[in-house]
């Protein structure tokens, strides 16, 4: 069966009319639907779709997942760029590496929401996290309903946008467990590093408006007119083959990855230039010293 990939499903079904939303540590006490987080949250945000995440692995180095506070913020500061939030609240979904569901059973879409404020489990009031910014997840479950995460995950970064700190948020009384932070931490990870792309300094954003969805079994539009987006923009090498330059160098012939290079005022890009910028894939070395050969793999389960 062929999957359709869409730019926003979480938002979508929760524009769907009679979508259940479900908060687990509130229990079942409390009915929530999706027309009431549409208008609590969704209608308030920025909406990105980062495309397709490159691997887990690539973000987050093999080990890094046991790993807390500002050691693990250290380590993948320059794999996730500037942690420097756009606008106060935002909604990010992508095409997520991997199976969503072999973290979270039963998921199959997931949105991240990232705010500089969280709410206050004993007041209900939502206060300002100063120096931070929180990552809440949001799955769409395959019984068609909405699932918050019981954990947030909540960076803390520099003036500059350096990573400074990383910790958990439980939205219980009970707190979280290891593997419900391991769990949050992987899953927040591409929306980092889509946040990380959007303060690069040749990486641009382009807004697409969307007309309503309505089908023949609808009664009535389903109101996805009013959550347009924004896609992010990757530069380009220039020349064929995604590299605009005749490779040098002692070591063998191989493909770097896009990645993260900050240049400073000590050591600017062409002698002027300073900030993060995204570079993108490019072969270096020479093919007089050998070949490096890589084979990469794509999952059929995400593909369209």
């Amino acid at each position: 069966m062929t999957r359709t990939l869409q730019a926003l499903p979480v938002a979508d079904a929760i524009c769907s009319p009679g979508r259940q939303v479900i908060f687990p540590e509130r229990g079942d006490h409390e009915l929530l639907w999706g027309s009431d987080l549409k208008e609590a949250l969704l209608s308030q945000c920025t909406r990105v779709n980062f495309g397709v995440a490159p691997p887990h692995q690539d973000i987050m180095p093999v080990g890094d997942e046991t790993l807390r506070g500002a050691h693990l913020a250290e380590r993948l500061a320059e794999h996730i760029g500037p942690q420097r939030l756009p606008f106060d609240k935002m909604w990010f979904e992508g095409t997520w590496p991997g199976r969503i569901g072999d973290w979270v059973p039963r998921a199959q879409e997931v949105a991240v929401y990232t705010s500089t404020s969280m709410r206050d489990r004993t007041t209900g009031r939502s206060t300002l996290i100063t120096g931070e910014f929180a990552l809440t997840l949001f799955f769409l479950m395959t019984d068609g309903s909405i699932a918050r995460f019981p954990v947030a995950v909540l960076m803390r970064a520099d003036a500059e946008g350096i990573p400074q700190r990383i910790r958990y948020a439980s939205y219980s009384d009970a707190g979280s467990t290891n593997e419900q932070d391991r769990a949050a931490m992987g899953m927040v990870l591409p929306t980092l590093w889509a946040i990380g792309l959007m303060n690069c300094r040749n990486v641009k954003t382009q807004e697409i408006h969307r007309p309503s969805i309505k089908t023949k079994k609808m009664r009535r539009a389903r109101n996805t007119g009013a959550l347009s987006y924004h896609t992010i923009v990757l530069p380009r090498q220039r020349g064929e083959g995604g590299g605009g330059h005749i490779p040098t160098g002692r070591t063998r012939l191989h493909m770097v990855r896009g990645h993260f290079a900050t240049y400073t005022r000590d050591a600017p890009l062409f002698g002027k230039h300073t900030g993060t910028f995204w570079k993108p894939w490019h072969l270096a070395g020479s093919p007089d010293a050998g070949v490096v050969e890589s084979d990469y793999k794509l999952d059929a389960s995400r593909r369209g």
